[in-house]
């Protein structure tokens, strides 16, 4: 009888931790972003709702799942990538907030208050942190060239 290849219950085991990761890292950015946003209603005047700061912190870790699956299909190193592309976003993206306090970000919308820019900042790298901390570290690293190597030809058998 023939016992199914390491490779193919490693990426079974990986297929099942991603759904994970992407489940642990929403509800943790809804929970601290919530924290954050609470918070600064308490500081002062945000110009966002909350229904605002959950939808975005479930966008930002559905786009992080999805480029991390990309990268561990493509890349020899996906999660050093991963790593790079998400600092490059938050970066990026700490222009967001300080460019809303100056016009709205959208028509109907209120300009962002200092309040809000520096809640809306924190949150950008809340969520930033569960994203790239459970993909790049809870995850085991196996890059495409890995599992391409230890999948076994079809005519060979693992085990006895």
């Amino acid at each position: 009888m023939t016992q199914p290849s390491t490779g193919h219950a490693e990426r079974a085991a990986v297929s099942r931790t991603i759904p994970q990761a992407a489940a642990l890292a929403g509800l943790g950015s809804i929970l601290t972003n919530t924290l954050i946003y609470l918070l600064g209603t308490a500081l002062g005047h945000m110009t966002i709702t909350l229904a605002d700061v959950l939808i975005f912190s479930l966008i930002g870790v559905v786009g992080g799942a999805g480029l991390f699956v990309l990268l561990r299909r493509v890349s020899r190193h996906p999660n050093r990538l991963m790593l790079i592309i998400g600092v490059a976003v938050l970066v990026l993206y700490a222009a967001g907030p300080i460019a809303a306090a100056q016009a709205p970000y959208m028509e109907g919308a209120e300009r962002f208050t200092l309040t809000t820019v520096i809640a809306t900042e924190l949150m950008h790298l809340s969520s930033g942190a569960w994203v790239l901390g459970l993909f790049t570290r809870w995850i085991p690293q196996t890059s495409a060239s890995e599992r391409a190597s230890s999948v076994p030809m079809p005519d060979q058998h693992v085990g006895s």
